[in-house]
């Protein structure tokens, strides 16, 4: 474990819809930072595979392990019971859980985790057998309380995403493609699975993001296109049963969907962020629209960004805007606040004063009560004593109240 001398740097700024984004100008008030702890530096390589945050602000890491010095090749995965002061609690292998369908260790891409209504984690990982397999953990203690498994019928299986349970619709999510076509595998409290919805719409066959949008239906972000670079994409809203209700389409290198509002009825709204290349790098955008899709703002929050990963986004905790984490062009943690009616608030990112140079990925936003957290991966060159420079993997969490 290893203490990082950083700070969050939040900018005021003033924008219109659709305008290109100014330079900073002036510093906000400065906002507390209640956590920023990494790990890594030792004789290991870390990387983030996946998180969940429960609503007491507990964190649960899926971490991938490989010896100093090596970048790519076989992990060992472990889950971290991480508190919210950034106090590790406890790592568990995977490979110490039973499998149902599927002998051998855990693949290292496959593993999602999420968060039931009533707090407890639960882990996800494919199985060889045609079916998902499911874990639930103990919310305080991380060890296995029961597991399922749950048939999705032959096929090649990719999971995109493992959405959480709230309080409006509870139970986890798991959105993903089978074969040609996309799917959702529903499972209740404690861990009841519901009948499988198969996505038959071409447009879904690969679904890149998934939100629920009330009353148990789901917002989605597919494809019909598997090849990298710009992609056909279609923003939709599914019935519970996995019809499309409304659809539009679009063209882009990344997109998310998030909830613009609380989820009630007359003031449900969603938020897009989409990269689109330009000569220059990829321009991206965030873009709001009512519930039937209509569009109402659009705000440029960068010009030439080089993630890969795209931005990431969420509901400000106060509903009234959106938060998008992704890369700058130093590829250095950004964090971009845009109000409900399209306003850039805030723009930030972490700095690590006692690095060469950082290249961060693997984030994820999340939320709980009035904080967030970003974990995400860092690649870190450092100077060593001998003048020679070093490169290390590790995973990082940043906490902080909303701007």
């Amino acid at each position: 474990m290893r203490a990082m001398s950083a700070r969050l740097l939040l900018f005021l700024m003033a924008s219109t819809a659709a305008a290109a984004v100014p330079p900073p100008t002036a510093p906000s008030p400065l906002i507390h930072m209640s956590l920023h702890q990494s790990w890594g530096g030792g004789d290991e390589e870390l990387e983030l595979k996946d998180a969940a945050l429960n609503s007491s602000g507990t964190l649960w890491l899926v971490v991938g392990a490989r010896p100093r010095g090596m970048l790519s090749g076989a992990q060992r995965l472990s889950v971290w019971h991480v508190d919210a002061a950034g106090k590790v609690l406890g790592r568990i292998p995977l490979n110490s859980l039973p499998r149902q369908t599927q002998s051998g260790p855990f693949s290292t891409g496959s593993v999602r985790i999420g968060i039931l209504e009533d707090g407890a984690p639960v882990l996800m990982a494919p199985g060889e057998a045609a079916g998902l397999e499911f874990y639930r953990l103990d919310a305080v203690s991380g060890k296995l309380v029961t597991d399922v498994s749950v048939p999705v019928g032959r096929g090649s299986i990719a999971v995109t995403k493992l959405v959480s349970g709230s309080d409006g619709d509870p139970g986890i999510a798991v959105v993903g493609r089978k074969d040609s076509h996309g799917f959702i595998a529903r499972l209740t409290s404690p861990l009841r699975p519901d009948p499988i919805i198969t996505l038959p719409d071409p447009a879904l066959a690969v679904v890149l993001d998934v939100i629920r949008g009330g009353s148990s239906s789901y917002v989605a972000i597919g494809t019909g296109a598997a090849e990298a670079g710009e992609l056909p994409l279609t923003l939709a809203v599914l019935a519970p049963d996995g019809r499309i209700l409304k659809r539009m389409a679009f063209k882009g290198v990344f997109a998310r969907v998030a909830l613009q509002q609380p989820v009630e009825a007359a003031a449900l709204g969603y938020t897009l962020v989409q990269g689109k290349g330009t000569p220059n790098g990829t321009e991206v955008t965030v873009a709001g629209f009512t519930a039937d899709l209509t569009p109402t703002w659009k705000t440029i929050i960068a010009d030439n960004s080089p993630c890969v990963q795209g931005f990431v986004i969420g509901p400000l905790i106060s509903g009234k805007g959106t938060l998008a984490v992704g890369c700058d062009a130093q590829h250095r943690l950004s964090v971009v606040a845009v109000g409900g009616d399209g306003q850039l608030l805030s723009r930030g990112g972490v700095e690590e004063n006692s690095a060469a140079g950082v290249y961060v990925s693997d984030y994820k936003l999340l939320s709980a009560r009035d904080r967030y957290v970003i974990p995400f991966t860092e690649l870190v060159a450092r100077r060593r004593s001998d003048g020679k420079f070093e490169q290390r993997q590790m995973i990082t969490v940043v906490a902080f109240q909303q701007p």
